[in-house]
């Protein structure tokens, strides 16, 4: 369902919030929710947070199998949406393990992600509580994550990490596979070692940045306050960026036929729901927002909606104020209307690209690289901050210029920002 039909979205809510069966299922995922939150670095408590998660995706798969070949395909979808909701929990199990390691975590997501769970997921479970009982370390089991793709359990204690493949489970059946994984991993983990590696035609580089960062998050829950008392609310937080609010259950819960910079040449709206159903690896899990547990949840099921929009144009003013060049892409208005009406998975297809940079050099890169500031509401300065520290480097090492480079940034300590 699109935005733009917002009664409608919110209509289903309601008649599906009216089923006794669904108000069960839903406060069930929300407990799970909160136990997460709660279980903090304990082991065991982790352990018990994946076990129930996986009852929980065991039993949405099976409804969204029987619901679609019966022919329900909107509640079909529904339960595809919880189960979405319920990886990206055990996501956030995975960003608070590794210690917000956003690189860490972005390159273990470059993997296959798997499809629905199998019997062999209870082999990993038992083997994740063997090993929480013997070495009081963290276990995340991979294929309940959106994120951990590499083996069969990510295992973190003392602050690093190791990869466990199960032999007795699905890698004994697939020998071949289990053998290209292990190299892909060793290949992996060298890279973490030494921050570059080498392909054909590209070299991979891994950089830490040290500009601190700063976010609007504190205006964000003032926001969705005003939301929770009226369905809507927006604010404008600076000239590059503005934020609504809709929480579907408020009284006037519609969104105005005025938006923020609705006059502006290049402003791009993104809203939280062209990412509920997908597993997104680039972004921080709403389950790390220093949010309350309910704002967070809502945040992940689509009850409560905040819209991003970004002014591309006072973006790079901004950027001019720094001593750097934004280069935008240049589409018609045809074409911005068509990616602001397309799907975000249509968004990745067809990316555009920005180039940042100033007299001396600089970077192509994706919209993508403005993520942070309309998903995770980091402040646009920080983000300016951050490309001029990488240009700058880029300048000042004499990087080899015979293959196309491609940076995996890291932000420092990540965790004064999330929770």
């Amino acid at each position: 369902m699109k935005l733009s039909r917002d009664a409608e979205y919110r209509n289903f809510w309601f008649e599906l919030l009216k089923t006794d069966d669904i108000q069960k299922g839903y406060k069930q995922v929300f407990d799970l929710f909160c136990a997460s939150r709660n279980a903090g670095n304990d082991p065991r408590a982790i352990l018990q947070v994946q076990v129930d998660a996986c009852g929980h995706i065991f039993m949405l798969e099976q409804l969204k199998t029987v619901l679609n070949r019966g022919g329900e395909e909107q509640l079909a979808t529904f339960f595809g949406h919880m189960r979405s909701v319920v990886k990206h929990i055990i996501d956030s199990l995975a960003w608070r393990a590794s210690n917000y390691n956003r690189v860490l975590l972005q390159l273990l997501a470059e993997h296959p992600n798997t499809g629905h769970l199998d019997e062999s997921i209870l082999v990993d479970l038992g083997e994740a509580a063997k090993i929480v009982e013997e070495e009081q370390a963290i276990v995340l089991v991979n294929d309940l994550t959106h994120t951990l793709r590499y083996g069969d359990l990510t295992i973190f204690k003392d602050g690093a990490f190791r990869i466990k493949e199960n032999k007795g489970g699905k890698a004994s059946k697939r020998n071949v596979r289990a053998n290209y994984q292990e190299k892909n991993l060793n290949n992996l983990l060298r890279f973490l070692d030494v921050n570059v590696r080498e392909f054909p035609d590209r070299r991979d580089y891994i950089i830490q940045t040290c500009t601190p960062i700063q976010t609007y998050h504190s205006s964000v829950v003032t926001l969705i306050e005003s939301a929770r008392k009226h369905g809507y609310a927006q604010t404008i937080l600076s000239d590059c960026i503005a934020l609504e609010a809709l929480w579907i259950h408020g009284p006037e819960a519609r969104i105005p036929e005025q938006r923020p910079f609705h006059k502006a040449k290049y402003a791009i709206p993104v809203n939280n729901l062209e990412i509920s159903d997908l597993p997104v690896t680039l972004i921080a899990p709403y389950g790390v927002f220093p949010f309350d547990e309910k704002t967070c949840f809502e945040l992940m099921t689509g009850e409560l909606i905040i819209v991003s929009t970004l002014n591309l144009e006072e973006l790079q003013k901004k950027y001019y104020q720094y001593g750097l060049n934004l280069e935008l892409p240049n589409p018609t208005k045809e074409e911005m209307n068509k990616y602001r009406e397309s799907s975000f998975a249509e968004r990745k297809k067809r990316q555009p690209h920005l180039m940042i940079g100033d007299k001396n050099g600089g970077i192509t890169t994706p919209l993508t690289y403005l993520w942070r500031s309309v998903y995770e509401f980091w402040h646009e300065e920080t983000c300016i901050q951050v490309s001029r520290e990488i240009i700058k480097l880029i300048n000042t090492v004499n990087f080899p210029d015979d293959k196309t480079m491609r940076f995996y940034v890291g932000y420092g300590d990540e965790k004064p920002a999330w929770r």
